[in-house]
């Protein structure tokens, strides 16, 4: 593929019918091409039109250097004639051959795990099954041995997947708000890959953004709070529950290997997919520029994905765009179970230490946005989503811990809130209720309506109000997204409560970590293998993405079935005292389970509960 870019050599008068038109009032003035392009280069919101692309096919035995020559000297012909000077630009990524399937040594080692678990999961799905029959129970093995194939049974992992329990919190609402927002994320995400790639019809693109009913759309990366908002209100909540009930502080370290051991090793798997395999899976003329440059990336940038400090370091190779909010989490999760603890032992020194975090959150992002005249927030412009992860809003406003923070905290403290709510009883009053359900939803559309104010053209940016907003909206999204928590869990949105409690949001709500890990690989997949220019308008944005909602919910749910629930299974079994009692134990495995829930604690009780991204 070659870009050739337009530079002017003399001014050319724009005509009627043009791609390049500009509105009548403009086209009276004559108004040049070359005004138009210059014009378009400088507006973030506009497509460049000083540059396009073409295919050639060559023998192979060509490089793309010999391309590049001969195509500047055909142009050397012509450029008298030309009212503009052509320059042919040729990248060696964009030039390829019949790709072959060449696997190395990593490739094999990473399709030898995978391979590994699935045959292993599928033994031990037969071994579960024929020993649950009448006359070959007694194959099964005994003790720990029976629990460790049973954890990697297939069947067994679905059947607890689709188990629905009442939860006596009223946090079954917490299903449909994880799953919903893991939708509209994803939605998010394929408009950015669909816009950024060769779109046949830019002008629809471009009056996106002087459009005002697409405010909500153009500030979707808002949505991201709203999962760190119900990260930080699970952490803490379900720890000051083990908490009240020892009645001391937690084991700290259980808590955080706990973490490690069940976000790690899903992770790694997709990790390593991005490492190895991924880049042989496709080709196109995008396609080493797409997979390829991601592949580089990773292999540049990997460890520091599992080490959990990728949005610090090495933030121009990020490896997997969207990892940096699984980093974030797990700095804020380090520093909840003491913030929880001095929350239940010494509430108003606990409320002074959050109030402290959520303040600096507030304060620092004012503070580095208007001292760096940067963005309040990522302005979705094509020219920015090409490739994201390079931009310098995205690395040092984006994704750093310190300027995450807040929605995570302010979580945490709603999570106090709803604990003493429940040890209380006490009833918000009923013209409590309406107000806050008023000013939430205000606040919410106040923030979408603010934000599009970011996407008008001005002569001079106010980088004080965009230091201002850039620091509060985070906050106040937060405040109204656990006014709604709180409010359904209590029994205060009955009109809201039934379809946030929907019974099959338990199944998604349950595989939406891993369907966020495999989302972008899919989105990625389909950017690097196009082949033409889409056509972009809602229905084809809306029918994309329902094609990923249900290829990264597969993704998910085998990630899941092969990997992530059977090593939680196994983590359980690793630090319990004595396996677990089976059902065919009868009473006395149930006078047993008991005992050992009364003893074991921490373990057995409590960690199956700690939330991870997008999943409790």
């Amino acid at each position: 593929m070659v870009s050739f870019k337009m530079r002017p050599h003399e001014p050319v008068i724009v005509k009627k019918g043009h791609v390049l038109e500009y509105d009548k009032y403009e086209y009276i003035f004559n108004i040049t091409t070359w005004q138009k392009v210059v014009k378009y280069a400088q507006d973030a919101s506009k497509q460049s039109r000083d540059e396009m692309h073409f295919t050639f096919c060559i023998p192979s035995s060509c490089t793309h250097k010999d391309l590049e020559k001969s195509l500047r000297l055909k142009i050397d012909l012509f450029k008298d004639v030309l009212p503009m000077t052509l320059e042919a630009n040729v990248d060696k990524r964009n030039c390829q051959v019949e790709r072959e399937f060449n696997f190395d040594r990593a490739d094999l080692l990473y399709m030898g795990i995978v391979g590994s678990f699935i045959l292993f999961g599928s033994f031990a799905t037969l071994y579960h099954l024929f020993t649950r029959l009448n006359g070959l129970q007694h194959l099964k093995f005994g003790g720990v041995k029976h629990d460790v194939l049973k954890a990697f049974s297939f069947s067994h992992t679905i059947k607890k997947m689709a188990t629905v329990s009442k939860n006596e919190d009223g946090m079954d609402c917490m299903h449909g708000i994880k799953a919903i927002s893991m939708f509209l994320i994803i939605m998010g995400h394929r408009i950015m890959f669909s816009i950024s790639s060769p779109v046949a019809n830019p002008i629809f693109v471009e009056n996106i953004y002087r459009k005002f009913e697409f405010a909500m759309l153009l500030n979707g990366p808002i949505i991201v709070d709203s999962f760190f908002t119900i990260s930080g209100f699970l952490a803490c909540y379900l720890i000051l529950q083990e908490i009240e009930k020892r009645k001391s502080m937690i084991n700290v370290i259980i808590i955080y290997l706990h973490r490690v051991i069940r976000l790690t090793p899903a992770y790694a798997v997709v990790l390593g997919f991005y490492c190895t395999i991924f880049v042989q899976m496709g080709d196109g003329p995008f396609w080493d520029e797409r997979i390829g440059v991601e592949q580089e990336r990773c292999l540049a940038s990997w460890w520091a994905n599992i080490l959990y400090i990728n949005n610090y370091v090495n933030v121009d190779q990020t490896c997997m765009f969207q990892s940096w909010y699984l980093t974030c989490d797990t700095h804020y999760f380090l520093i909840v179970p003491f913030l929880a603890y001095l929350l239940w032992k010494k509430p108003k020194v606990g409320f002074f230490v959050c109030g402290i975090i959520i303040g600096l959150s507030v304060i620092v992002p004012f503070i580095i946005i208007y001292m760096s005249q940067e963005e309040p927030f990522l302005l979705l412009y094509m020219k920015f989503l090409r490739d994201p992860t390079t931009n310098k809003t995205f690395q040092d406003i984006y994704i750093p811990s310190h300027m995450r923070a807040g929605p995570y905290f302010i979580g945490a403290l709603a999570a106090y809130l709803k604990f003493k709510l429940k040890e209380t009883g006490y009833r918000i009053p009923v013209k409590v209720r309406y107000f806050s359900w008023i000013i939430g939803v205000a606040t919410m559309n106040l923030i979408f309506i603010t934000g599009f104010l970011f996407y008008i053209p001005t002569e001079e940016k106010d980088y004080l109000l965009s230091g201002l907003y850039g620091s509060l909206h985070h906050f106040l999204w937060s405040i109204c997204i656990c006014w709604g928590i709180i409010g359904v869990s209590e029994g205060y949105g009955p009109w809201l409560a039934p379809y946030l409690n929907w019974g099959p949001w338990v199944l998604l709500s349950r595989i939406t970590y891993t369907a966020y890990l495999c989302h972008g690989a899919i989105q990625l997949y389909t950017a690097g293998i196009a082949r033409y220019p889409i056509y972009a308008g809602m229905f084809n944005l809306f029918n994309f993405t329902a094609s990923d909602l249900v290829l990264a919910y597969v993704a998910g749910f085998l990630l899941s079935l092969v990997f992530e629930a059977p090593i939680m299974e196994l983590e359980k079994i690793l630090l319990r005292k004595k396996p677990l009692p089976s059902k065919e134990d009868g009473a006395d495995g149930q006078r047993s389970e008991k005992k050992r829930e009364k003893k074991e604690g921490i373990v057995d009780i409590y960690i199956p509960k700690i939330p991870t991204v997008y999943k409790s």
